[in-house]
């Protein structure tokens, strides 16, 4: 058997297209997981009690997690425009990809951060430490936040 190499517009093409839904199903996987942050969080600020009433009472604990769903909202939001674009173009698919892996992988981040001081000690720094090796796996984000830019200043 031998070896062909395999090369051209066609192959890079169709390469830009998977890592696009690649990223677009990462970021569906970081939605989720933010999303969990969030509901664990709230759980426990209604049932924990301090000074008298429980935690999620607080105006700071309030404002932090409608701050969290905000954020979710909005990956979520974006994700599933990336992902309904079938009808659409490779560039602006990897556009929307981008965005998607932006949006989401901040607000995993953060939801897992702040769900973890909603609770103190708890085992949510397993959803920590998942949120940040998703965030991690295609490397830093400034390339994408960068492509989305020059993307729509071409526009």
């Amino acid at each position: 058997m031998t070896a062909r190499r395999i090369s051209g517009p066609e192959v890079a093409s169709r390469l830009e297209g998977v890592r696009s839904r690649v990223l677009i199903a990462l970021a569906a996987e970081q939605v989720g997981l933010a999303r969990r942050c969030l509901e664990m969080a709230v759980e426990y600020a209604g049932t924990r009690q301090q000074f008298g009433r429980t935690i999620g009472s607080f105006q700071g604990v309030k404002h932090t997690l409608v701050d969290l769903l905000v954020a979710i909202e909005l990956a979520e939001a974006t994700v599933l425009d990336a992902s309904g674009g079938a009808e659409r173009g490779a560039a602006e698919v990897a556009d929307l990809a981008a965005a998607s892996r932006v949006l989401a992988s901040r607000a995993a981040m953060t939801a897992a951060e702040e769900a973890i001081q909603v609770h103190g000690e708890h085992p949510l720094h397993h959803y920590f430490r998942r949120a940040k090796a998703d965030q991690l796996l295609f490397g830093d984000e400034y390339p994408y936040v960068q492509a989305i830019g020059e993307s729509l200043t071409a526009r």
